[in-house]
C-alpha cells in the first residue's frame, strides 16, 4: 500500500489517450493533506480501427486521479483536472474522456473533509465524457463531510455498477448517481468557494467565502483534529 503525504501533484500526462493525469493508481494508496490540481489525462487526435460505427479514438479518463483499486483521500483538494480530448481525423467517431476529478473503474474509495471542485469532463467530436467530478465503472466512493461538484457537467456519473454512499454532512452538487448512506445534512447548493491558493499551510487550498453555505456544516461530532493546512479543527465560521 502506497501513500501520499502533503503533496502536491501538477503534470500533464501525454497527448496519446492515457487515463490518469495526476495519478494513475493499481495498488491501494492513502492521499492526506494533498493538492491534486490542473492536470489532465491523454488527449488523442487520430483515427481508429475501423474509421466508424463503434470503432472510436477515445479521450483519457480521470483528470486528476484514475483508479481501479482502493484509495483513502482525507484533507485533500482536487481542483482544475480535465479528462482528456478526443478528435477524429476522418468521419469516424470520437469520445471526450470522463470523470474530470477522478475515474473509478473498481475498488472502494473513502473521502472524509475532500474539496472535488472545477474539473472538467473531455470534448469529444461525436461524443462528450460525462462526470466533470467522478465517473464510475465500478467499485464505491464513500464520502464525509466532503464537497463534490461537476465543473462542466454532473457531480458523479455512474456508467456501469459504481455506487456513491454518503456518510453524511456532505455537500454534493448536481448528483447523477445512486446514492445510498445517511443523506440527512447533506446539502446540494453552490459552495461559493474562493479561489485556488495559499492561505496557511504547504498546500494550496480552496477557501470558503464568507457567505458560503459549507460555513459550521460539517459534522459537529466526527471530523478530522486538523485541516489540509494543518490548523486545528473545529473552528466556528461566524
Amino acid at each position: 500500500q502506497g501513500g501520499m503525504h502533503t503533496s502536491i501533484i501538477t503534470m500533464d500526462f501525454g497527448d496519446y489517450g492515457h487515463h490518469g493525469g495526476g495519478s494513475y493508481n493499481t495498488a491501494s494508496m492513502t492521499i492526506t493533506n494533498s493538492l491534486i490540481a490542473n492536470n489532465h489525462a491523454g488527449d488523442i487526435i487520430g483515427t481508429a480501427p475501423g474509421g466508424t460505427g463503434d470503432y472510436c479514438v477515445n479521450g483519457g479518463w480521470g483528470g486528476g486521479i484514475f483508479t481501479n483499486t482502493a484509495i483513502t483521500l482525507v484533507n485533500t483538494t482536487i481542483t482544475g483536472n480535465e479528462a482528456g480530448d478526443a478528435e477524429h481525423l476522418t468521419s469516424g467517431c470520437s469520445r471526450g474522456g470522463s470523470g474530470g476529478g477522478m475515474a473509478v473503474f473498481d475498488g472502494a474509495i473513502s473521502m472524509s473533509n475532500v474539496t472535488l471542485h472545477g474539473n472538467l469532463r473531455g470534448y469529444g467530436h461525436s461524443y462528450n465524457g460525462v462526470g466533470g467530478g467522478i465517473a464510475m465503472f465500478d467499485g464505491s466512493v464513500t464520502l464525509h463531510n466532503t464537497i463534490l461538484t461537476g465543473g462542466n457537467s454532473s457531480s458523479c456519473v455512474t456508467i456501469g455498477a459504481g455506487s456513491l454512499i454518503s456518510q453524511d454532512y456532505n455537500l454534493i452538487m448536481v448528483n447523477s448517481c445512486p446514492i445510498s448512506g445517511t443523506t440527512t445534512h447533506n446539502l446540494s447548493s453552490d459552495p461559493l468557494l474562493g479561489t485556488l491558493g495559499m492561505y496557511g499551510g504547504p498546500t494550496g487550498v480552496l477557501p470558503l467565502q464568507s457567505n458560503s453555505p459549507a460555513i459550521d456544516a460539517g459534522d459537529p461530532v466526527s471530523f478530522q483534529a486538523t485541516d489540509q493546512r494543518g490548523y486545528h479543527r473545529p473552528v466556528d465560521g461566524n
